[in-house]
């Protein structure tokens, strides 16, 4: 996938030089923005994932996402440990912004999705 994104890049960047038409450089640019989109998109696996000011229990909670809503990744970042639904334990949190509500905050990794193209570092 990120093969054909830098293709489409490339693609995007050399019509210009050889004549081609502006339509063609837009629906390129919409096709790569909608693709980069959706590889740092990831969605909330339960209901009320709590999105707070910083990566913590305690932090202030600026708002909420539900699934459906979907989740646009900026960073991950370690933070306070928290029990997973699983059981398991993570320190990973996740700043997102929630599509639905355009709120940015930080969630623990353990209530997101994972990367539709596995190991977050891919976004970084």
């Amino acid at each position: 996938m990120i093969r054909k994104a830098i293709g489409i890049v490339a693609i995007a960047a050399a019509i210009p030089y050889f004549g081609g038409v502006d339509p063609a450089v837009a629906k390129l640019k919409s096709v790569f923005r909608e693709f980069s989109d959706a590889i740092a998109a990831r969605d909330f696996q339960d209901t009320g994932v709590r999105l707070r000011s910083a990566p913590d229990t305690t932090a202030e909670i600026r708002g909420t996402g539900n699934p459906g809503d979907r989740a646009r990744v900026h960073r991950a970042v370690p933070g306070e440990s928290v029990v997973c639904p699983d059981g398991s334990v993570s320190s990973e949190w996740v700043e997102v912004t929630n599509h639905r509500t355009s709120i940015t905050g930080f969630a623990s990794a353990c209530y997101l999705s994972d990367s539709p193209l596995g190991e977050f570092e891919l976004f970084q």
